[in-house]
């Protein structure tokens, strides 16, 4: 059996096996393969091989390594390497004419504000919603989407507004770790300095926090709050003085697309859940 024939080495885990055999599997399968990614279960193989230009037959799969039922913190110990970060950066390089071609679009359209999920949108890694201070810098380190680098400029120059709606929250968050709103901050932080940072509102709520009644009376609810960004869109859009039809939700959720569309929001898809890619600077639908 021989990986020459695939540039591209997907694996998907669900499992919950012993580190030391991951870890061994991996080296060992960065030593058989020109280009390899791991990935959490759901990564769409044929979406990836499409970015990078590869046919279908070109990329091998290896799902379900393990009939284990996994967990994500089993996934969080194998989070991507610097190789395929460095990777997926190449995949989402963008010139400046896509993004100016798109910011035109959103004008054309009537849109005034944009609104970007966090994780694996703004970021290529997941971030759980917390990160232990220590684990801050690596944390950082190679994950934003180089889209969105160039976009958030384009998109404050253009006098859009801007916003961040995320899951990530800093309630029940333990001591010693960075969570919620501070953790998108930190992040821009260190990609944008202080420019930009005043300029971009962050709503960051996690609905399963906010079903008991002391908890969404606390966030000004007057029922628990929907499991979407239905909660974050409508803040965010009161604060920018716009109508829903008028700010425009990037997410790589389905669920939190369909339930801003029922909204009335346009919406933009980012399908390979691995931060903002070319192709998905698409018309809002």
């Amino acid at each position: 059996f021989s990986l020459a024939p695939f540039p591209l080495l997907l694996l998907q885990f669900n499992l919950s096996s012993s580190k030391i055999l991951l870890v061994a599997l991996q080296i060992f399968l960065s030593l058989l393969a020109p280009a390899f990614c791991v990935h959490s279960a759901g990564v769409h193989d044929l979406r990836l091989a499409e970015e990078i230009s590869l046919a279908p037959e070109k990329v091998l799969s290896l799902d379900q390594i393990s009939p284990q039922q996994g967990t994500l913190q089993a996934f969080k110990f194998i989070t991507p390497t610097k190789f395929i970060q460095k990777r997926l950066r190449t995949m989402a390089a963008v010139d400046d004419v896509t993004i100016q071609r798109f910011v035109a679009m959103l004008e054309s359209k009537g849109i005034k504000a944009v609104v970007f999920d966090f994780d694996c949108t703004i970021t290529i890694k997941h971030s759980s919603g917390r990160q232990r201070i220590e684990k801050m810098p690596s944390y950082l380190e190679d994950n934003i989407s180089p889209v969105f680098h160039k976009l958030l400029p384009a998109l404050l120059g253009a006098s859009f507004k801007v916003g961040v709606a995320t899951f990530a929250d800093s309630y029940r968050a333990p001591a010693g770790y960075v969570a919620g709103e501070a953790l998108v901050r930190q992040h821009f932080k260190h990609y944008f300095q202080d420019e930009f940072t005043a300029q971009v509102p962050v709503v960051a709520a996690y609905p399963e926090n906010y079903q008991e009644e002391v908890h969404w009376r606390a966030r000004g609810l007057s029922g628990p709050m929907p499991n979407s960004k239905e909660y974050h869109l409508r803040l965010l859009a009161q604060q920018f003085g716009l109508e829903a039809p008028q700010v425009a939700l990037v997410d790589d959720d389905k669920n939190n697309i369909l339930s801003a569309k029922q909204d009335r929001h346009p919406t933009v898809l980012v399908r390979a859940r691995n931060g903002l890619m070319p192709s998905d600077l698409v018309e809002p639908q």
